[in-house]
């Protein structure tokens, strides 16, 4: 209904403040993690969830954590680091990654 009411009909669906980004849902390391090796799922015991304030995907900029998932880690990543954009090798056909670009663009 609220995509119904907000997509097609251009009618509010009380949000009171603008659509923009607050936070992303981003990873840590929770042991050694080798450059080649997959980037895990939610509940992939290597790493953590953690919540931060939204920001630009881009280089040191921590990565939202579905962006990476099954993307090969370009470094190795020592236990307790936050992973950054730059630390996973980006999928070049990926709607997740072209779409969050264009948010970025919109919004932060």
């Amino acid at each position: 209904l609220t995509m119904l009411c907000a997509g097609l009909l251009g009618v509010s669906t009380g949000a009171t403040k603008d659509f923009a980004p607050h936070f992303d849902i981003i990873a840590r390391s929770r042991r050694h993690l080798r450059a080649g090796q997959e980037f895990g799922h939610d509940h992939s015991p290597e790493l953590e969830a953690l919540i931060r304030p939204a920001s630009c995907v881009q280089g040191k900029a921590p990565l939202p954590f579905h962006m990476g998932q099954g993307n090969p880690f370009t470094v190795d990543v020592p236990m307790g680091t936050v992973i950054t954009t730059e630390m996973i090798k980006s999928p070049v056909d990926s709607v997740l990654w072209q779409l969050r670009r264009q948010q970025d663009g919109l919004f932060l």
